[in-house]
Parts: C-alpha cells; sequence; structure tokens
C-alpha cells in the first residue's frame, strides 16, 4: 500500500531586540509552530536544524510583549445609558488587534432588553473565527440577570466561552437584587465545583455610597471566597464613592481589583479616580502586584469634549500601560496588569499572558518608540501597521 506523503512544518521564527516575556529577556528567537510557542532563545539555530523541514518564516521586532488581556469590554458597543446618541456600534476584531489586544472577556452593559446574551456569544463566535480569543460573562446587570438557559449554572457548564457571570452593586439604577445576587453566587460556586471553570462573579462596582460594602456582606452570607468575586470600576473618585479605599481591603483579604482605564479625567469622567494614580496608590499601599489588574471598558462612551460621545477602544490598555511606565513603574510590573494578572483571573494561565514555550503564540512587536507594529494572535499575522496607519497621537 503506498505511504502518503506529508509535507514538513514551516515554523515561524520571530527575532526579538528586547522581549518582555512580560520579565525582561533581552535578545530572543521566539519559534513558533502552528498556534503555539515552541522555544524562546537567544539563538534558535541550532532548533531549527534539528526540526529540519522547509526554510522558518522569519519576522523581525524591536521589541515584543504578550498580547494584551482585557478582562471588561464590550463587543457589542456600550454607551446604552447615555441615550440614543450614546449607543456606540459593535467593535471588531481587527480593530483590537491593531490595539495590542489578543483575547477579551465581553459582557452586557446596561442595557440587557434590546441587547441579549444569545446575541453576545453570537458576536463572540464571529470574532473568535477571526482569531480574537474570546471569553464571555452570563448575568448582566440590573434587578435579576439574566442567563442564556434559564439558570447561570447551565450557561457556565454548557458554554465553552462563559467563563463568569455578571452582576452590579452599587448602581441606584441597576442594581442586582439582594436575593438574586445571593443566589447568584451560590451558582458560580456550583459551577466551579461542577465544571472546574473559574466561574467568576464579575462585578460592576456604580458609584453608589456603599461601594463594595455588598462586596463584603456578600461574601460573609454565601462563602464565596475573595478569589472568586471580581470588582471592576473600583477606581472610583473618593468623593462619590468609598470603592477605592474598600478595594484595598479586598485585596488585602486575597481578592483582586480591577481599574478602569476610561474611568477617570483622562477620559472625561468626573466620578472616576485617575487609573495610573489608582495603580500606584495600591501599590504604595502594599498591595501585592498580582492582585491588581486593568481593563479598558472598551465600547462605552465617553464624552468627546464638543457635548457629544466617542467610543473608547481598547488602545487605553496600552496607553495607561506607557503611562505607568512614565511615572516610574517597572515595565514588567506595568505589564503585568494587561498579560499575566488577567490570565490568572479568567483561569487561563497557562496558555495566555506570558511568551515562553508551550503558551499561545499571542505577541505584539512594537517599535523603538513602543507604537504597535505587528500582532500575531494564535501564530497568525492578524495586523501590520502601514505608513498610513502612522497618525501622531
Amino acid at each position: 500500500m503506498p505511504q502518503s506523503h506529508v509535507e514538513p512544518e514551516r515554523l515561524t521564527v520571530l527575532r526579538v531586540e528586547e522581549l518582555w516575556s512580560p520579565s525582561s529577556l533581552g535578545a530572543q528567537d521566539v519559534v513558533i509552530q502552528r498556534d503555539r510557542i515552541v522555544a524562546v532563545l537567544p539563538d534558535a539555530s541550532g532548533l531549527l536544524r534539528l526540526f529540519g523541514g522547509p526554510q522558518p518564516r522569519e519576522l523581525q521586532a524591536a521589541r515584543a510583549i504578550p498580547g494584551l488581556i482585557d478582562l471588561h469590554m464590550h463587543l457589542l458597543g456600550g454607551g446604552d445609558g447615555d441615550g440614543l446618541l450614546g449607543r456606540m456600534p459593535e467593535m471588531s476584531a481587527s480593530a483590537l488587534f491593531a490595539d495590542g489586544v489578543t483575547t477579551v472577556a465581553t459582557l452586557l452593559g446596561v442595557d440587557t432588553r434590546f441587547k441579549t446574551l444569545a446575541g453576545l456569544l453570537n458576536k463572540a463566535e464571529g470574532e473568535a473565527a477571526a482569531g480574537l480569543t474570546c471569553f464571555a460573562y452570563t448575568g448582566g446587570m440590573g434587578a435579576e440577570p439574566p442567563s442564556i438557559l434559564g439558570d447561570h449554572v447551565s450557561d457556565v457548564a454548557l458554554f465553552a466561552r462563559v467563563i463568569g457571570a455578571k452582576a452590579a452593586i452599587a448602581d441606584p439604577l441597576y442594581d442586582t437584587q439582594v436575593i438574586a445576587l445571593e443566589a447568584l453566587a451560590t451558582q458560580m460556586r456550583q459551577a466551579r465545583a461542577l465544571t472546574g471553570k473559574p466561574s467568576i462573579l464579575h462585578l460592576h462596582v456604580g458609584r453608589g455610597y456603599e461601594g463594595l460594602e455588598p462586596l463584603f456582606r456578600l461574601c460573609d452570607r454565601t462563602g464565596l471566597p475573595p478569589g472568586q468575586a471580581a470588582p471592576t470600576h473600583v477606581n472610583r473618585a473618593a468623593a462619590v464613592s468609598p470603592a477605592f479605599r474598600q478595594g484595598l481591603d479586598w485585596a488585602r483579604q486575597g481578592g483582586v481589583i480591577d481599574f478602569t482605564c476610561c474611568l477617570g479625567p483622562q477620559d472625561g469622567s468626573p466620578v472616576g479616580m485617575d487609573p495610573v494614580r489608582a495603580v500606584l496608590e495600591a501599590l504604595d499601599a502594599g498591595i501585592p502586584s498580582d492582585r491588581l489588574t486593568l481593563s479598558s471598558d472598551a465600547g462605552v462612551a465617553v464624552p468627546d469634549g464638543s457635548g457629544g460621545f466617542r467610543q473608547v477602544s481598547g488602545g487605553v490598555l496600552m496607553r495607561d500601560v506607557r503611562r505607568l511606565i512614565a511615572a516610574g513603574l517597572s515595565c514588567e510590573t506595568a505589564l503585568a496588569l494587561v498579560t499575566c494578572n488577567p490570565a490568572a483571573r479568567l483561569g487561563i494561565s497557562g496558555r495566555k499572558g506570558r511568551i515562553a514555550a508551550g503558551f499561545d503564540a499571542d505577541i505584539v512587536c512594537l517599535d523603538d518608540s513602543g507604537v504597535v507594529t505587528q500582532v500575531l494572535a494564535g501564530g497568525v499575522v492578524r495586523f501590520t501597521r502601514t505608513c498610513d496607519d502612522m497618525t501622531p497621537e
């Protein structure tokens, strides 16, 4: 019987002058096979000879960092609480790649009536087909968080992309009822036991005067471990909410707190604290850096300075990483907030958030100025900056 001939695989080698994994590794060759990194070496020539096969595809980069992971963003667009003119369009994988984002956790915002969880999952499937790694939260804001299948345990168990549930606290308009919130917390504990998935209770923290107090009460009443609840928008201005100070206490108890990049004066929000200041103050207060994350809230509307609105892009993540480094934070610590820290939060730290052997080949290439020049997601070049893209910031 004739034997079939199988062509040897063609590898990709990314030669980087300065690699941040997110720790600094200097000049490295990153060897990629299909969608995975197989080696990170100062010189991969010997390994490539062992592999044999066709001449590897070669890429060059001045700098490289892991693909950014956005814990909280709106693929369906947001701004629904800002009236009809504030409703923002859907987001695309191509736009996120251009901002260096390769993995997202998406959710519903204020609107859980005209936007649905089924529509959200369908959108996530479409963007995943374009190469973006997409996770989603069931639930949403409002008195009783919606589900897809009738209960949130089933949503987590039966949909691979669903890694937890969203609810709201300290929000006068969209608070989740106490009974519903306690039931949701219990369901997430059950979902984790049944599936082994993170089953995160992802909490929108509004501008209400209670701040994180409902979260502390919830854990006392239900036994929900601090590591399973994830409050976001914790960088509320002290004048409107005690959430930031309470968030430090939450982190001291073992929880993780998420700061929202567009919630602050940088993006015209009078109720937010600059996320850069929030990170620096948290670290100064002795909070371990691995208990902090940054997310974009991309897709929502913020004031455009002319009486209208503009849409927040995924680019605020890279912007605030640069601002943190400019403020004196180490590159490694700043990058961890948007790479390995959120990967741990989402339960994907064995394959995302680092440039290392065995990890997914999600890599952002930068020039000497820190501008994104090329993005690989799943080992495929998804974005390459051209001269037409080089607009002044």
